[in-house]
């Protein structure tokens, strides 16, 4: 109980060294809590030696059929965490979420974990996962905090999340220790970690995957370590390879004023290709009600069918700078099965017909690459 009263008010007397650059309200409604699909892609591998599968799982809780190797693809948080639940119990595994990060590792972020390693330092690689962490999952920030010689770097879910907390704070946990073995080397361990909850009886993975002492019941989930590792290099930085990544267009606060919105879009855009999107099941996987729902979206300016066209738009455009995407197959990607169909609602959102706007893309894209080399001599 001592141990617990330190760290909370350590925690109080601690100052923040990064702004938070995400929280569960801005300015209006809380956002929807959804995550990167791609996190799950290696759940079912934790399945082995059991007689329950994947998909059956994840049609048991309502989780949409969302395919788990794209970048761009959100699952509610809610439903994700209730598989991992479902496995745990199953399986007998309390630390599912530690061995699910561990098999994964920071490719199961994606561009936005290609981002982080591309930084110079370690300093930058974590600012660049505290101000775009809705790049992979809305309903939780990091922020740093000074502790005497030590950096405390918390994790915090939103409180709106009740099943399946403890597998999402270990999965993170461990990503962010990965973060921080990109300048500290591989055999890296904090000096402390802090949990949430009570001390759990199974623990000898926690203690071989982090090595230090465990503060219990703890406000946030966090790790500690030397404030001067923040200025060491990455020992080696990942490329980019020309792609865009997520951070480029300014910190996810300034991109998206509306966290709610931003949450719904990028729910909307996960759903598309998997069928017909109705209201029902976007209020069933947000938790709003129908009505409750359309005023927040009234109050924007929006209506339901303005919503999926913007998405549809969204993801239509993203496919077409991808030559090796036929118009056939971005029609069907939005949920046209008839190609007329999306040419003519193609006409509508942008007054020309696809294949004129992505011959012109293409021919603005081979331009602006030819320019690259250039520039670069210069």
């Amino acid at each position: 109980m001592r141990h617990d009263f330190e760290i909370e008010q350590r925690l109080k007397n601690s100052y923040p060294l990064q702004a938070v650059a995400h929280a569960d309200r801005v300015g209006g409604k809380a956002p929807i809590p959804i995550v990167q699909a791609r996190t799950l892609e290696r759940l079912a591998e934790c399945l082995k030696g059991t007689d329950l599968k994947f998909d059956e799982l994840c049609a048991h809780v309502g989780m949409p059929d969302v395919r788990l190797d794209r970048d761009d693809a959100f699952v509610p948080l809610r439903e994700a965490l209730m598989v991992e639940e479902e496995i745990s119990k199953a399986t007998g595994d309390t630390l599912l979420g530690l061995h699910l990060a561990e098999r994964s590792g920071l490719g199961a972020l994606g561009r936005h974990g290609r981002y982080i390693s591309a930084a110079p330092t370690l300093g930058e690689a974590i600012n660049r996962a505290i101000s775009h962490v809705s790049d992979h999952i809305i309903g939780a920030r990091l922020r740093m905090m000074r502790a005497g010689p030590n950096v405390l770097w918390c994790y915090e879910l939103t409180p709106s999340v009740t099943v399946g907390r403890r597998h999402s704070n270990l999965f993170s946990l461990v990503l962010m220790r990965d973060v921080i073995r990109l300048a500290a080397g591989k055999a890296w361990m904090p000096d402390e970690i802090l949990l949430e909850g009570p001390p759990l009886h199974d623990r000898q993975d926690l203690v071989r995957a982090f090595g230090c002492p465990i503060g219990w019941n703890a406000p946030v989930t966090a790790l500690a370590f030397p404030r001067q590792l923040l200025a060491r290099p990455l020992l080696q930085r990942a490329e980019l390879q020309g792609e865009i990544a997520p951070g480029m267009g300014g910190s996810a606060l300034q991109r998206h004023p509306s966290e709610f919105i931003h949450s719904l879009k990028c729910l909307v855009r996960s759903l598309l290709p998997v069928g017909p999107l109705d209201l029902s099941l976007l209020t069933r996987l947000s938790g709003l009600p129908a009505r409750s729902l359309q005023r927040e979206l009234g109050a924007l300016g929006l209506s339901f069918s303005a919503l999926l066209d913007q998405g549809r738009l969204e993801l239509a455009l993203e496919l077409m700078r991808n030559p090796n995407h036929s118009l056939i197959d971005v029609g069907l990607e939005l949920g046209y099965s008839d190609p007329a169909n999306f040419t003519r609602a193609f006409k509508r959102w942008t007054g020309v017909a696809p294949g004129v706007y992505r011959r012109v893309a293409l021919k603005v894209s081979e331009k602006t690459e030819s320019a690259r080399p250039a520039a670069a001599a210069e």
